[in-house]
């Protein structure tokens, strides 16, 4: 009784430091989103956007499910914390490396031209420095102290919202925009080697091994295919948006996505503080569904209101922060609100399913609805423009629920 209380509380500590310190960092990160938008407008908006929706799918490629599978390594040999983190950070630089090169050529087909190419060029360095920043965030999410998790979240966004300022004041270009990026991932990096060194008197350093790679990207590469269709799903209409609508479609639809986007990453990180406790339950199989029923009940709730506040809220908020020139996002903005709910309840799904390996079942998912997604957000684009847009996200966000819902309970 008293471990289970000690877990309990424990579990608590760890989605208030999650959440607390996601709320803050999504307001400051709201916050610079606005300013940038206002600051490019819709057209240097939408080429950001582009920019930023295929740097999300090509880290998500890189990563490979590989801080999933590390936190795994970590609750089950806790012993060689020091040999298992060099060992993922030469897995991690690798595959940044490799990351960065596919980044740069998808910008160069996509757009057919060169325009872009500084800016992408800049950009793929966060690949370089944001893969081994969270490879060693997760010993401390898999440890359960992940008010170190919140810190550094924070501190990225103060860093990046100090770095955009200097450049609005200054009057520079998106590539400068994208600096900032850059100069908020490298004080990330930095924090995380240092709160290594002070926590668990760890240098950070790099271990190759080329028997444990295969066997980690073996793990990771159905978590990391199907983490990574779902961000190409969840971003997808950007893109599409992009292509056949132009760059201020695309800007005024990533306007009101980046609410729902900011829904979605809050419950991504927050979610994380049940991984643990999922894994350590997979044998008991009465005890992991109901912190699963409750842990889905608790999420769904907290998705209900901020969907209700958003809105009923959607004109103030889109002309208040982003102002007159995105007046068309209101609707589509009012429409993403309706699934928050769910957006902020599917990330219990997936890390039911990593604790338990089969991760699997949603790479399915992934895979039935990337197809589907296509085909529908084209027409859907094509026929109702932006609306169309958000139209397509909602179909296709009530669809992956009610798949997992039934597969799972």
């Amino acid at each position: 009784m008293a471990q289970s209380l000690t877990e309990q509380r424990r579990i608590v500590k760890n989605i208030l430091a999650s959440g607390i310190g996601q709320v803050l960092g999504f307001g400051l990160l709201f916050l610079a989103n606005v300013l940038t938008a206002r600051f490019l407008g819709p057209q240097g908006y939408g080429d950001f956007s582009f920019l930023m929706s295929l740097a999300i799918l090509v880290w998500f490629l890189a990563e490979t499910g590989l801080t999933t599978v590390f936190m795994r390594e970590i609750v089950s040999q806790t012993h060689s914390l020091a040999l298992i983190l060099g060992e993922f950070l030469g897995l991690a630089l690798l595959l940044a490396a490799a990351g960065y090169l596919a980044f740069i050529g998808a910008v160069f087909i996509l757009t057919q031209s060169l325009h872009l190419l500084p800016e992408a060029l800049l950009l793929g360095i966060s690949l370089l420095l944001m893969l081994p920043a969270l490879t060693m965030g997760a010993v401390f999410r898999a440890k359960e102290v992940m008010e170190f998790n919140a810190f550094g979240f924070v501190l990225h966004k103060v860093v990046l919202l100090i770095c955009l300022l200097v450049v609005i004041h200054q009057k520079r270009g998106l590539l400068s925009i994208i600096l900032s990026y850059v100069l908020a991932d490298l004080s990330l990096l930095i924090f995380y080697i240092l709160s290594l060194r002070f926590r668990y008197k760890l240098v950070p350093g790099l271990k190759i091994n080329w028997g444990n790679f295969k066997k980690f990207l073996a793990q990771g590469i159905v978590l990391g295919s199907g983490q990574l269709l779902r961000r190409l799903c969840f971003q997808l209409e950007i893109i599409l948006a992009h292509r056949v609508i132009g760059a201020e479609g695309a800007g005024l639809y990533a306007a009101a996505f980046r609410f729902l986007q900011a829904t979605s990453q809050l419950a991504q990180t927050t979610a994380i503080a049940l991984f643990p406790p999922l894994a350590r339950r997979t044998v008991e199989r009465a005890s992991f569904k109901k912190l699963l029923a409750r842990s889905l009940t608790m999420f769904g709730l907290i998705g209900g209101l901020i969907g209700s506040v958003t809105f009923l809220l959607a004109p103030f908020v889109i002309d208040f922060f982003l102002g007159e020139n995105y007046t068309n996002a209101v609707p589509v903005l009012r429409l993403l609100s309706l699934i928050s709910p769910l957006v902020f309840s599917l990330p219990i799904f997936f890390f039911s399913l990593a604790a338990r390996h089969k991760e699997k079942i949603w790479l399915k998912g992934q895979i039935l609805l990337i197809v589907i997604n296509i085909f529908m957000g084209f027409f859907l684009i094509s026929n109702y423009g932006v609306f169309g847009a958000g139209l397509s996200r909602l179909l296709s966000e009530v669809l992956l629920f009610g798949i997992l819902l039934h597969v799972i309970l």
